[in-house]
């Protein structure tokens, strides 16, 4: 599909990257809710699953088509489970998925601020990004609620 809409080299690896990012997301929550024991954890991470990583990644790939970029390695949507859910516990997969999103806002961030010359590809990345927010946002409660979070220690000043 041809298009007179420009993009800049680092638009366009963005948008690759971002894409990349998110089958490797879609790959590591699928292995977890496979792992996963906690109810609570388990439909957060089936949600983010259907309604965030895999409706960023088709809009990623659409745009990726778009401006005629190749589409990276897919990954594979059977997950085959090891039958042992006792490998991974669940607020080590909430730790892991917590800093997961802590590099996914790094990323979105890096995209907004490189991306200058199309405004329509950089509003993509705010986008990403504010959705992104909004997902540690109700990550943190959970972690909170389970327990899940490593308490650190208070501050008081010494006197």
């Amino acid at each position: 599909m041809a298009t007179q809409e420009k993009i800049d080299a680092g638009e366009a690896f963005h948008l690759w990257d971002h894409l990349t990012f998110r089958y490797d997301n879609i790959q590591a929550t699928q292995i977890w809710y496979e792992h996963a024991h906690d109810t609570d954890f388990k439909f957060l991470l089936k949600n983010g699953l259907q309604n965030v990583l895999r409706k960023q990644a088709e809009m990623l790939e659409k745009e990726l088509i778009k401006f005629g970029i190749p589409l990276p390695k897919q990954p594979s949507d059977v997950v085959k489970s090891a039958g042992d859910t006792t490998l991974l516990d669940d607020d080590y997969m909430f730790r892991t998925l917590n800093i997961g999103i802590m590099g996914a806002l790094w990323l979105h961030t890096l995209a907004l601020k490189q991306c200058t010359t199309n405004d329509r590809i950089r509003d993509i990345f705010r986008n990403l990004l504010i959705d992104e927010v909004n997902v540690l946002d109700k990550l943190l409660l959970l972690g909170k609620l389970k327990g899940w979070i490593n308490a650190v220690p208070l501050y008081s000043p010494l006197q």
